[in-house]
């Protein structure tokens, strides 16, 4: 790139900024070098640039905390904290300005001024401006979303989230159209046929979306299986020995009837005979009519019931699961609030510890007597130290407290949240009520089946029946005991042909759930054979990702020579995860690498977006100590060292080409 803006630091002044009462900075366009011991304000230096320019922290958290703490839990009140810089930009100067105050207000009929929250003030060289206008004029020079890019080494591969991350680099190097990728490969040939409009990771997203839809149905079938066989009847006899003895008891039944005509026989019985035997088909046809319907009215009772049962059982694993959340969530409780009860305990051992220290005041090597002021001098040294290191493990120790206070109290909402759920499931649910109804018409339904037939039709058919029957044997003469035998006979035939009928009807409801065992395990196997071809169509989409990330991988080296871009993780069951992970040119992954790999690998990403966004700001370097050959950079560099032996930070400006 021809041209870049150029951006350098010329002073950095904070005021009541989180734990700095006051400092300035004079960097004078140069490199600086800012070493001290832990505590001593240089991540500080870091989220004081980055709040001023972005709105957030060093670590992209725009909610940490600015004011200083007075003591566990509580901040300063009453201050104004400030954080100001003086910028050059291509040889002209910007001055850009922040202050965090709190706003106090005194309501009417009250003469006292109560907390009223925050409010933030913002300058550009010195003139008060408006949020919005001061943002616009950060991002005219660098957009908020680019700033951190180019000015942190570690951002990219340690802060940023993985697509967002992903995206800039597929951006940066040129992304491979869907199509080019599907002609590249004979293999991804019908890919093409996905509907218009739709990305292959969206098609990816429904086809995973369907098969988890499928694969839930298809869990309910064997529960369905099972109720049906359990519905099933109990069969007392083989029932192809009830057709045979049936149809034999029926001929055996037609002889005797044909036996009592004769012995009936007299003028005018064969025709009444005729007209006997046509109201009884009629009887027997209304009558089987009947018992077909009852019959299909029994199956949707069984049906209905079964169905309940299967809703019953979805809804107890759901009120199971919740109820583990619960208990789950519970122990977590305990643990933290044991966490926070430590943090009181050790915060008030820590806050009522007092140093003593015995110092000689004669040398150690000679036996003479040290000056007093050199006694003096290490006594406020050692005290210093001691005092240091009592308000670091006092910070510490409230930051703990409070980060377990805050996850009791997102646990206990989130109690509070399944015992709604449960309550609503619950207090929702008939299901139960639903069972014991289906099962009560399924019980009615099968006795109507055996109550005799209560019809008008069937009445008056009988009816005519009895009259026939009695002018037949009004007819009669003669014979009578003889007819009075065939009737008993045709009486118990009759008992035996209608607990026949009953075994039959019986059977009937069997073949009836053994069909519909039948169509449910048909559909198992349709739903396994779509959820195969689902996956076959989502492993075709992960070959897209690895033809894809193939043929990006040039255009990735290209515009980085010097880092790797691993752009997704090959699964245990064959699948792929999208990732975005940063490796050195060796492979290795980048949180194995040591802090110095880490820098160089990060510097091997900023030099390039340096030079893609045109703009060349400070690089703010952590953990220099452990970075072996920093080397120089385009842009003002910032280290920051930890240095145990120093418990005041010092700053050295170096010379840009000296460091």
């Amino acid at each position: 790139m021809n041209t870049a803006v150029r951006v350098t630091l010329i002073s950095l002044e904070m005021t009541n900024f989180k734990g700095v009462k006051h400092r300035l900075i004079d960097a004078d366009g140069c490199d600086l070098s800012i070493a001290g011991a832990q505590g001593t304000g240089k991540t500080t230096i870091k989220d004081a640039l980055s709040w001023l320019w972005w709105d957030k922290d060093s670590e992209n958290r725009t909610k940490f905390g600015i004011k200083a703490w007075a003591s566990m839990g509580e901040s300063v009140h009453g201050l104004s904290h400030e954080v100001r810089a003086v910028y050059d930009v291509d040889g002209v100067g910007l001055t850009l300005e922040k202050k965090y105050k709190e706003i106090y207000t005194t309501k009417r009929g009250t003469s006292q001024a109560v907390f009223d929250g925050h409010d933030t003030e913002h300058f550009v060289d010195g003139v008060p401006k408006p949020k919005a206008e001061y943002n616009r004029k950060i991002a005219s020079l660098i957009p908020p979303d680019v700033f951190p890019l180019i000015s942190d080494p570690l951002y990219l591969a340690d802060v940023l989230e993985m697509k967002p991350r992903r995206d800039i680099i597929v951006a940066i190097s040129g992304d491979v159209n869907d199509s080019d990728v599907i002609k590249a490969d004979v293999a991804l040939g019908q890919l093409a046929n996905i509907p218009a409009g739709r990305t292959i990771e969206e098609h990816k997203l429904v086809l995973k979306a369907e098969r988890e839809k499928i694969g839930t149905y298809r869990k309910t079938i064997p529960i369905r299986v099972k109720q049906a066989e359990s519905d099933k009847p109990v069969l007392a006899s083989n029932p192809l020995d009830a057709e045979g003895k049936l149809k034999e008891l029926n001929g055996q039944r037609r002889d005797l009837n044909e036996t009592l005509t004769q012995v009936k026989a007299g003028g005018g019985v064969a025709e009444k005979r005729v007209a006997l035997r046509t109201v009884e088909a009629e009887l027997l046809d209304i009558k089987n009519k009947h018992n077909a319907e009852i019959s299909e009215q029994v199956q949707q009772a069984r049906d209905k019931v079964s169905h309940f049962h299967s809703a019953l059982n979805e809804l107890e694993q759901q009120l199971s699961t919740k109820a583990q959340a619960v208990t789950s969530n519970d122990q977590m409780v305990d643990r933290y609030e044991t966490e926070i009860n430590d943090c009181h305990r050790l915060y008030e051992e820590v806050e009522t510890s007092t140093f003593e220290l015995v110092i000689s005041s004669n040398c150690p090597s000679c036996g003479q007597g040290l000056p007093e002021d050199q006694v003096e001098a290490a006594r406020q040294k050692a005290t210093g130290t001691f005092n240091q290191e009592k308000s670091q493990k006092l910070e510490r120790i409230m930051k703990d407290g409070k980060a377990a206070t805050a996850a009791v109290k997102e646990l206990e909402q989130v109690k509070l949240d399944l015992k709604a759920e449960i309550k609503a499931l619950e207090d929702a649910s008939t299901l139960k009520e639903d069972i014991e109804q289906a099962k009560a018409d399924f019980q009615e339904m099968e006795r109507k089946l055996t109550l005799p037939l209560m019809s008008d039709e069937y009445t008056d058919k009988q009816f005519q029946k009895v009259e026939i029957e009695e002018a037949i044997s009004a007819i009669a003469d003669g014979g009578a005991d003889q007819v009075g035998q065939l009737n008993l006979e045709i009486s118990e035939i009759d008992i035996q042909i209608t607990e026949l009928q009953k075994v039959l009807a019986r059977n009937d409801q069997v073949k009836a759930l053994d069909a519909t065992i039948q169509l449910l395990k048909a559909e198992e196997k349709k739903l396994g054979g779509e959820i195969e071809a689902i996956d076959e169509e989502i492993k075709r989409t992960e070959h897209f990702t690895r033809v894809k990330v193939s043929m990006l991988d040039s255009k990735i080296v290209a515009k980085f020579p010097d880092v790797r871009f691993r752009m997704f993780e090959e699964q245990v069951n064959g699948g792929l995860r999208d990732c975005c992970d940063v490796c050195d040119l060796r492979g290795v992954i980048w949180n194995d690498l040591s802090d110095s790999e880490q820098y160089h690998a990060g510097m091997s990403i900023v030099e390039p977006l340096t030079e893609e966004y045109g703009l060349i700001i400070p690089i703010v370097i952590d953990h220099a100590e452990s970075i072996s050959n920093i080397g120089s950079t385009q842009g003002q560099q910032i280290k920051l060292y930890v240095d145990e032996t120093l418990p005041e930070l010092v700053i050295t400006k170096v010379a840009k080409g000296d460091s």
